[in-house]
């Protein structure tokens, strides 16, 4: 007995413990990691025109406080 009061070590108590589990084959449908180039593009499409609207959203704005 230790001064924990195991009697057994670590190593000797957990012997038969497998903490890996076992290997599962990927499914045979599985999803692409990386996208598609239509997506990507059509992401950055979106992307642009939000930022374009909101450009457009702050100049009207400015405008119609007279600063521009």
């Amino acid at each position: 007995m230790n001064r924990f009061g195991l009697s057994r070590s670590r190593n000797e108590a957990m012997s038969g413990v497998d903490i890996a589990s076992p290997a599962k084959p990927a499914p045979q449908e599985a999803q692409p990691v990386t996208p598609k180039a239509g997506e990507t593009v059509y992401e950055i499409g979106v992307i642009l025109a939000l930022h374009l609207a909101f450009a457009f959203a702050v100049l009207l704005t400015l405008q119609a406080c007279g600063v521009s």
